[in-house]
């Protein structure tokens, strides 16, 4: 009997991916536990192990597609084993080394009566219902939409590319140049447009002294082989705080409509790298010293910037952290990433002049930081009295 694959969980918050490689082709004989795609993550290149052994039969998404939790994703069984019927009694008639599941999805889909497709092609041909409103607004003749070997569904991601590669703009469009996203841009754009409709957010700003801050980080690099930074040791420093105040490091609980507060401190810092930002994770932060935490730093950035993050590195944070301060940035307000209470923004170390205690005018440095909450959580006081916290040890340092 057919093994069937499908997406699992790949960690906290992860609902989607990407098929960026096919390791495995079909026809290809599978070991459990062999590789057989890559996957790309908002948060991560992860790697989909196969739980059976026996042939690839089939797979189902094309590389490039964006696929679900739950979605079926690959066949293994016995060679020459009639796979279709046990996964969709509609599939008759796909071939055996089928790159493309069933024409018939759970949507309900239209069959295409098209000039351009012969009688027999139009009966076996589907397109969804979200896929001809856009052709629709793009002015896509959709009918004439050439269609790859094998594949008989029209997706919208079809009309968009055809309508990019020939010109076309909705109506009442203004001219003007589609950029398209990369694959972990478009990713990250939908987490933050659902972390925005489903988080009562706001936010918390106090301007800390830095002069501390300064010197911690000028004196750790005299030392040798030294990897540590202003955002290493703010790491340090906010879980020091987090572990004052454990609503800062906690997330909403839906299904039991209470608070639930992760014992330990992971912290992810946002990291902007060519291919969108990516979001490494330092665990246990409150547990390592400067130098391990300015170290652990180090090889996460650059691993996100060379993509190549594993998904121990980039799941499992309780709290982000998202620095501006190098692009002259004096503050700014953050988005939560779902699954976690609090998110803080950092922004630049700047010179300020202000009374000192003799009531004199006097400079000294100062950096903002902001912390935006998920109100179902904390309240403007929590998070203003953790706020005061860090500020206390980044002076007493």
């Amino acid at each position: 009997m057919a093994t069937k694959i499908f997406l699992p969980r790949l960690g906290e918050s992860i609902e989607e991916a990407i098929i960026e490689r096919w390791v495995k082709k079909v026809g290809d004989p599978v070991a459990l536990g062999d590789v057989i795609a890559e996957l790309e993550t908002a948060k991560a290149t992860m790697e989909l192990e196969s739980p059976a052994k026996g042939i690839l039969l089939a797979v189902i998404p094309q590389v490039g597609q964006t696929i679900q939790l739950g979605d079926l994703v690959a066949i293994v069984g016995n060679e020459g084993e009639n796979w279709q019927g046990e996964v969709e009694p509609t599939g008759a008639g796909l071939p055996n080394n089928a790159t493309q599941p069933p024409a018939v999805e759970a949507q309900i889909e239209e069959p295409i009566r098209g000039k351009n497709l012969a009688s027999s092609e139009a009966k076996r041909v589907n397109i969804s219902p979200n896929a001809r409103r856009i052709a629709q607004e793009l002015g896509v003749d959709w009918t004439g939409i050439p269609l790859p070997e094998g594949v008989r569904r029209i997706t919208s991601e079809m009309i968009q590319d055809f309508a990019r590669k020939n010109g076309m703009q909705g109506k009442n469009e203004m001219a003007g140049v589609v950029i398209p996203l990369t694959k972990i841009q478009s990713i990250t754009a939908r987490r933050m447009l659902q972390s925005a409709q489903t988080i009562p957010q706001f936010s918390v700003s106090m301007d800390m002294p830095a002069g501390r801050l300064l010197d911690v980080a000028k004196e750790q690099k005299t030392k040798s082989g030294s990897k540590v930074t202003v955002t290493a040791v703010l790491v340090k420093k906010i879980a020091e705080a987090l572990s004052q105040h454990k609503r800062m490091n906690a997330r909403y609980d839906a299904e039991k409509d209470a608070i639930f507060a992760f014992d330990t401190i992971n912290i992810a810092v946002a990291t902007a790298t060519p291919m969108g930002l990516f979001v490494p994770v330092i665990h246990d932060a409150n547990a390592l010293s400067l130098a391990e935490i300015g170290e652990r730093l180090a090889g996460l950035v650059d691993a996100a910037k060379a993509g190549g993050l594993k998904l121990e590195d980039a799941t499992g944070a309780t709290f982000t952290v998202s620095n501006l301060g190098m692009m002259q940035v004096t503050s700014f307000t953050p988005i939560i990433d779902p699954g976690q209470s609090a998110i803080m923004g950092v922004g630049n170390i700047r010179e300020v002049v202000e009374r000192d205690a003799d009531g004199n005018f006097a400079p000294r440095m100062v950096i903002n930081l902001t912390v935006t909450a998920d109100h179902r959580v904390l309240d403007g006081m929590a998070v203003a009295e953790f706020l005061a916290t860090l500020r206390n040890l980044l002076e007493n340092m």
